[in-house]
């Protein structure tokens, strides 16, 4: 059994290597539940009444948290892209998931960078003067579907984190309390 199989169990393995898109399936699921519970309960005038007054601040820190969000997943590609050839990494290469990491990379930039055009375009077209609630909801759906999609990206961080500290004999030593002397 390689490094890589001893971290992931077959069940995780078959989600996160075979089912890219079951993120975006359970994103439209949770939308669809929101957007039915407000039309039941009719919250939707709760909804906008929420926004008013709020719409640019929260588009606009929307637009900075997903620029800075799509900067981590960039770097964190980035960084496995120069890796390629260390050894840690050959296990990774040999079960053929190392290609997965990238595509997994890919996704998460690819709904960033929709979130970040959204974001643009509803700073721009969803004012308080002139709401419109069906960019309000877009933004929604888009911000449930890129909490899955970074948490994908984060759980490959600490998955070849967890495959480096298997392959390094070094552990990591941080001591709990720390005296200065004078």
């Amino acid at each position: 059994m390689t490094d890589v199989e001893s971290v992931q169990s077959p069940l995780t393995k078959h989600y996160w290597n075979q089912h890219l898109w079951w993120d975006f399936v359970f994103a439209l699921s949770i939308f669809s539940a929101i957007e039915l519970a407000g039309k039941y309960w009719h919250l939707t005038k709760w909804f906008s009444s929420l926004l008013d007054g709020n719409r640019s601040s929260l588009y606009g820190a929307i637009l900075s948290v997903d620029g800075t969000l799509l900067g981590f997943v960039i770097t964190a590609a980035t960084f496995c892209a120069g890796f390629i050839d260390h050894k840690a990494f050959t296990d990774l290469k040999k079960a053929g998931d190392f290609y997965d990491v990238f595509a997994i990379y890919r996704q998460a930039a690819l709904a960033l960078g929709c979130g970040l055009i959204l974001s643009l375009i509803s700073l721009i077209a969803d004012t308080d003067k002139h709401p419109n609630m069906w960019i309000s909801m877009s933004n929604v759906f888009m911000l449930i579907l890129l909490i899955f999609r970074v948490y994908k990206s984060m759980w490959v961080v600490k998955w070849l984190a967890q495959i480096q500290m298997k392959k390094s004999d070094v552990q990591l030593q941080i001591p709990l309390v720390t005296h200065v002397e004078e």
